[in-house]
């Protein structure tokens, strides 16, 4: 299982992070999202056997939202530098 952050430009409301979460969660393999709007980002796992990061940013395009930047993040607890997967490090500093 992999965690990605994704910053996603073009969310400007509640509607649009449910939008996100719905194209993100459409992609085979994905099992789980997390969009926040206020730091623009969504937080995406998924089975890195079954689907590929541009499957996710393809995703995201066709649903009308862009990435700018994906920032792998270490869930294992072994020295990711995020307590263990509890926090991403704070998604709006």
């Amino acid at each position: 299982m992999q965690t990605e952050i994704l910053k996603v430009t073009g969310m400007s409301s509640d509607a649009c992070g449910a939008n996100v979460a719905r194209a993100l969660q459409s992609v085979d393999g994905v099992t789980n999202v997390s969009v926040s709007v206020s730091c623009n980002q969504a937080v995406v796992q998924f089975d890195e056997k079954r689907v590929a990061k541009p499957q996710l940013h393809a995703a995201l395009k066709q649903a009308g939202y862009g990435v700018v930047g994906v920032r792998a993040v270490d869930l294992s607890g072994n020295g990711g530098g995020n307590g263990g997967g509890s926090c991403c490090g704070g998604c709006c500093g």
